[in-house]
């Protein structure tokens, strides 16, 4: 079996078994969510199923969600959410959380009682009033920001594993069940005459640029869609092996990144490919651009810097541990969630750099 089916195979079962596992077996090893950065605070979710506050400059740990040394969420795989003060967060074990972004205390929580829904594996986006996400139930929920009521809610075809996407007044969402679909922001209902059919599962969140939704499939081929009418604009399929990850765009050149670790770059118009590169190893994690950079790691925990000009290599950095979680930068700083519990500020702007490194195990 080639590498990246069985890196796919075992991040599929990580996500089937958490649902099935009891949590105290397996909150441990539960989680990869990439990073927010907002100011002097990093807030992302552990591995061992807290999500934290870290001050940006030095790694401290702040405050942590739950509180208590014992308590812990089921899985936290999709990057938080940030607005008017209020962090939002989704479980593995099916529920959202608003949290006082300061203190990381509950405000409240959706469903309110001790129901659950599907298992959350994307972030909540927000938008306007409304926190938006997908669960393994097949729906996708709109709640009010400022108490959890649930405003609408639409039925997919697939499980949602993505983060929503909003442009303007429209939400864009993937399913696994092979379609993107286009809602009303305001109620929910499809804005495209019918959903975009793939030849397999989407399980990232889709690129909306250039008044196109760009994202890659379980059927090897990346797709460039009118996000105005859903259909579809061209297509790359030189690709061999799945996309797992959302892509990145410079406003030029969109950049899809293959579950084999073959690195594209594909001229935004046409869909073109203008150069490629190849990590070596398997890869899930999104990449991101830095300047005149992209950023981008593999399987074998090597962060490679890449002109996005022309794809090749300016730089490299072990972290010595696989990387699931998406890169997320600000300031010309990454931010690495790494799958040993531990998280990376690096550098990449000017001279590299380790800014801090620091590990959220509650063991160590």
């Amino acid at each position: 079996m080639k590498p990246f089916f069985l890196l796919l195979l075992v991040a599929c079962s990580s996500l089937l078994l958490v649902g099935c596992i009891g949590s105290k077996q397996f909150a441990a090893t539960a989680g990869w969510a990439g990073p927010l950065v907002s100011d002097e605070t990093v807030y992302l979710g552990s591995r061992e199923g807290k999500m934290l506050a870290l001050d940006a400059a030095t790694g401290e740990r702040r405050v942590s969600f739950p509180a208590g040394e014992k308590e812990h969420l089921l899985g936290i795989y999709g990057t938080p959410a940030l607005a008017g003060g209020v962090l939002f967060v989704g479980d593995y074990q099916g529920k959202l959380y608003a949290l006082d972004a300061a203190g990381l205390t509950k405000r409240w929580q959706y469903p309110a009682d001790e129901r659950k829904i599907g298992q959350i594996v994307g972030g909540p986006t927000v938008a306007g009033n409304l926190v938006i996400f997908g669960s393994s139930d097949k729906k996708v929920r709109a709640l009010l920001r400022n108490n959890g009521a649930q405003e609408w809610e639409f039925a997919t075809e697939g499980m949602v594993w993505s983060a929503p996407i909003v442009v303007s007044d429209t939400v864009y969402v993937a399913s696994l069940g092979h379609h993107v679909y286009a809602l009303s922001l305001a109620d929910g209902k499809p804005k495209w005459p019918k959903p975009f059919e793939a030849g397999g599962a989407v399980v990232a969140s889709p690129l909306v640029a250039d008044g196109k939704v760009f994202f890659g499939s379980f059927d090897r081929v990346f797709y460039a869609v009118n996000a105005a009418t859903g259909k579809e604009v061209w297509r790359f399929g030189e690709g061999k092996a799945w996309y797992w990850s959302t892509p990145v765009t410079d406003g030029k050149r969109v950049y899809p990144v293959a579950t084999d670790g073959k690195v594209y770059a594909l001229d935004i118009n046409s869909g073109a490919k203008r150069w490629e590169f190849d990590l070596g190893k398997s890869t899930i994690s999104a990449p991101v651009l830095v300047g005149n950079n992209m950023v981008v790691t593999s399987d074998a925990g090597l962060i490679y810097i890449l002109s996005a000009e022309t794809g090749a290599q300016v730089s490299s950095f072990d972290v010595a541990a696989q990387v699931r979680a998406p890169l997320i930068a600000r300031d010309g700083v990454v931010y690495i969630n790494a799958m040993n519990h531990r998280v990376w500020a690096l550098r990449v702007s000017g001279r590299q750099e380790k800014v801090w490194e620091i590990s959220t195990s509650t063991k160590e």
